[in-house]
Formats: structure tokens, C-alpha cells, sequence
């Protein structure tokens, strides 16, 4: 699981913490950890996996449309693979309460899939621009560089790119990712 370098004791939000992947990967960074998520389902997966590890962080159910917390209350913010299953008012809405809860020099390090990415090629039963909904009712947005460097206000980005991983020998089967770091100044 690739996951940012946070310094140590920096307190750091993960929202949409899933299954856990990444809060356990960020576990073991010495960082006060929390873990927010809108499904039970994924609190449980997510309390479960870091038992496992031996690790620990505090888990929250809440919506990242609205978070739960102060303002300019974390050094850090991850949101990997979250705004990709909201529809566009929530996207923004989201990322202004990403923008919100982080402190001055605070980072927000971001993951989502690009326009180019294998499963964007087929954006059948599109439900807005770059964003379907699969038969397994869930949401999908796809992003572009400049969408998610403009995505996240009152923010700076320090890079915002994409990533290609070939996952089947031929450039037809690459997942496309796109990073970004943003700084609150």
C-alpha cells in the first residue's frame, strides 16, 4: 500500500477509511490516527483489520460532507478513493470540509482514478459527466489532472499527477491514478 510520509505525532484524518488498508499502513508511522467512514460495514472492516495488525486508531461513523470536527483541527487529511463514489455538489462539498478541518502548512494528500484509467473507457449508464452508476449501485467519478487540481479551495497544490500501472503485460490494461498533495498556506 503506497501511503505519504507524515511526521511522526502529526494527528491525521483518513476519510472514507474502507477496509482499512490504509489506516493500518499509516498505523505504524506513530501518527494520532482517525479513521471516518459513512458505512458500518466499513468501521467494522476497518476496526477488524487494524486488530489484526496489533495496531490501533479511533474510528468514527460520519459523512464527509459534513465532518465531525473543528476547524483547522489535523496536520494531515488522506482521502484516497472517496470523492470518486460522490455526485458533483457532494465532491466539492467534501473537499471543502477536507480544506476546513486542516491546519496552516497542514497537508491533504489525495487518490482518485483518471478519465484514462481502464474502467473509464466504458462510462455506460452515465449519471453526470465522467461519473456512472455500476450495476453494483455504487457511483463512480472519473477525474482529470486540472478537475483535482482545482478541487480542493484555499489550498495550494504541491503536485498533482497521473500514475500508470500496467496490470496485464499489454498498455490496454493500465490502472490510471491520479495523486495529488495540496498544502493549506
Amino acid at each position: 500500500m503506497d501511503v505519504p510520509t507524515i511526521p511522526s505525532g502529526t494527528r491525521v484524518v483518513e476519510v472514507g477509511c474502507g477496509d482499512g488498508k490504509t489506516l493500518v499502513a499509516l498505523s505504524g508511522m506513530g501518527l494520532d490516527l482517525v479513521g471516518i467512514d459513512i458505512s458500518q460495514v466499513a468501521i467494522d472492516l476497518s476496526k477488524e483489520a487494524l486488530q489484526k495488525a496489533g495496531l490501533k486508531a479511533r474510528l468514527m461513523l460520519g459523512d464527509a460532507v459534513h465532518l465531525p470536527f473543528k476547524d483547522r483541527s489535523f496536520g494531515a487529511v488522506v482521502a484516497y478513493n472517496i470523492l470518486d463514489h460522490l455526485y458533483a455538489g457532494d465532491r466539492k462539498a467534501a473537499a471543502a470540509e477536507m480544506a476546513r478541518v486542516l491546519k496552516p502548512q497542514g497537508r491533504l494528500f489525495f487518490r482518485c482514478f483518471s478519465r484514462s484509467d481502464l474502467r473509464a473507457r466504458k462510462l455506460e449508464g452515465q449519471v453526470e459527466e465522467a461519473t456512472m452508476m455500476r450495476g453494483n449501485g455504487i457511483l463512480y467519478h472519473y477525474f482529470n489532472v486540472d478537475e483535482v487540481a482545482g478541487l480542493f479551495q484555499g489550498l495550494r497544490p504541491l503536485r498533482v499527477h497521473e500514475v500508470r500501472r500496467n496490470i496485464g503485460g499489454k498498455r490496454s490494461l493500465e490502472r490510471v491514478l491520479i495523486l495529488g498533495e495540496f498544502v493549506r498556506p
